[in-house]
């Protein structure tokens, strides 16, 4: 029978916040978000996101992705 030590935190360390509390402002965001969407009806294809991301990460100058309009 293998026994655990009690888990310590250090000064600098804070406390785990439950999921419930990290949850819910990341489903208001997404819902604000679809609003937005629903709204406005512009999105940023994904890829195009993505590679803007990788090219600012690599200290590259890139063009920002252009909304395109949602088809319904």
């Amino acid at each position: 029978m293998e026994l655990r030590r009690p888990m310590r935190l250090c000064s600098m360390q804070s406390p785990r916040r439950p999921r419930e509390e990290i949850r819910g402002p990341f489903v208001a965001s997404a819902l604000v978000a679809r609003q937005d969407v629903a709204r406005h009806g512009q999105i940023m294809a994904a890829a195009d996101v993505h590679k803007w991301l990788l090219d600012r990460a690599g200290g590259g100058k890139a063009a920002r992705p252009r909304a395109r309009k949602l088809l319904k």
